[in-house]
């Protein structure tokens, strides 16, 4: 028995350091987490505003398309303003002719 008491003594006293050494890390985790949770909420409006910032960046494709149908429709609107212009200056000339 008296083997048993030395035995388990001396268990006990290397559990001990064993069990602080693991509650100063858990403490220092604890103090840690908390740092980064407070980095974390300093840097969420920034992060926020960067998202919506760059939001708009992902509508270019979209812009690009559009801008390229309205450049085709203009293209196309400039080859008939010539057609017009033409036509009318042999209207004008022909005018020109008979007056």
């Amino acid at each position: 028995m008296d083997t048993e008491v030395i035995i388990g003594s001396v268990f006990l006293g290397l559990a001990l350091p064993l069990t602080l050494a693991v509650v100063v890390i858990l403490l220092r985790i604890i103090v840690i987490s908390g740092a980064i949770l407070g980095l974390a909420n300093r840097t969420l409006p920034a992060a926020q505003g960067i998202a919506a910032n760059t939001k708009a960046i992902a509508n270019l494709g979209t812009t690009e398309k559009v801008a390229g149908g309205i450049l085709s429709t203009v293209q196309a609107m400039d080859e008939v303003s010539a057609s017009i212009e033409r036509k009318l200056g042999a209207v004008a000339s022909s005018v020109e002719r008979r007056g």
